[in-house]
């Protein structure tokens, strides 16, 4: 695992959670997380100023990260540009997202190792109709 610098680590992101006690989190989680975002482009909602602050979406990956993180880049068409996306493979990768108080982290339906433009799934929300409530079960958790 590449060092991390946790820039501010006394800085609250939320009340009692410190930004160094969140990358650490990150790491600790990282083997269950990583799954989930490996190779695939991620959009991020950063607060910097902890999530009383302003929250934003982060597509675009800042001209500082360093260069062992990995990229992906995509066109974007709406911005007449292609925009370098973070691509998330190992805990350190995780632990400097947080270090950018990255909160959420969206993956994108597709994947690096295929064509960019393939999707690997798809998600699909249904409502069922009060007639098919009964037939519901619901798991315990």
């Amino acid at each position: 695992m590449k060092d991390v610098e946790i820039r501010r680590p006394d800085k609250l992101l939320w009340s009692g959670i410190t930004k160094q006690a969140y990358a650490d989190y990150l790491g600790a989680v990282a083997a269950s997380m990583l799954p989930w975002v490996r190779e695939r482009p991620l959009t991020l909602v950063r607060a910097p100023d902890g999530i009383e602050g302003k929250r934003y979406f982060q597509k675009d990956t800042p001209a500082y990260a360093p260069d062992w993180i990995p990229t992906v880049s995509i066109a974007a068409p709406s911005a007449g540009r292609d925009v370098r996306y973070v691509v998330c493979n190992d805990a350190s990768t995780l632990r400097w997202l947080g270090n950018q108080a990255a909160l959420e982290f969206h993956p994108a339906p597709v994947s690096r190792c295929a064509a960019i433009a393939s999707t690997c799934w798809s998600s699909t929300s249904t409502h069922p109709t009060t007639r098919s409530m009964p037939q519901w079960r619901w798991p315990v958790w």
